[in-house]
């Protein structure tokens, strides 16, 4: 989950700690309130078939590919096996940067 947190909380969805090893789906602007968050194990593997015909029914991938989709195609989601090591220095504080960047154990003005 690591690099998910803006995009999970800018779509309602929660935070997810780097430890976590786990794939947020996250419904991005639904129309109603039984789309919801979803947190999956690691090893999930999500189909969503297309059953109605929608015209102009596009798949957009992190902002970069569209895709124009048709009735009867099938997306399939699940974790890329290509693996990524972070590397920090030796002060670094996921939680220190939470706080810092969403102002929590601040006042109301902002200010520490």
């Amino acid at each position: 989950p690591t690099g998910s947190t803006a995009y999970c909380m800018a779509a309602g969805g929660p935070i997810l700690t780097p430890g976590i090893d786990c794939i947020a789906l996250v419904p991005i602007c639904p129309h109603t309130l039984t789309h919801r968050p979803l947190v999956l194990s690691a090893d999930a593997v999500v189909e969503i078939a297309l059953r109605a015909d929608h015209q102009d029914l596009h798949l957009t991938l992190d902002g970069q590919e569209v895709v124009h989709l048709q009735t009867g195609d099938r997306i399939t989601v699940r974790r890329s096996p290509h693996r990524v090591q972070l590397i920090h220095d030796g002060g670094y504080d996921y939680y220190a940067v939470l706080r810092a960047k969403l102002g929590w154990g601040g006042d109301l003005a902002g200010r520490e």
